[in-house]
């Protein structure tokens, strides 16, 4: 898959229970001008219809989890998480957003 004109990215997803949604991915960015490289894998698990947890780590030790739970059809309720493994004495950024449709 073509991430920009000058990135490519390999991916590969695991089922591991499909009946309670549960899977595992790994994926490998590489930019092609700059020669960089990257590693992620991560989790997902859908808890009911209504909420899904999803956490990937990277190679470089940013750990993020996020919490995506429909309200009802048109609203939904996201919070996000961020910390960096390798700097623990720093703040780990959370975010919450809240989606509405109209």
């Amino acid at each position: 898959m073509l991430l920009h004109s000058d990135c490519l990215l390999a991916s590969y997803v695991r089922y591991l229970d499909k009946e309670k949604k549960i899977s595992v991915g790994v994926a490998i960015p590489q930019c092609l001008i700059t020669q960089e490289s990257n590693f992620v894998a991560g989790g997902s698990w859908a808890i009911n219809h209504l909420s899904t947890v999803k956490a990937p780590i990277d190679l470089h030790g940013k750990l993020e989890a996020l919490l995506h739970h429909n309200i009802t059809e048109k609203a939904c309720l996201t919070i996000s998480g961020k910390f960096d493994i390798k700097y623990l004495n720093k703040v780990a950024g959370i975010g919450l957003a809240i989606a509405l449709e109209l």
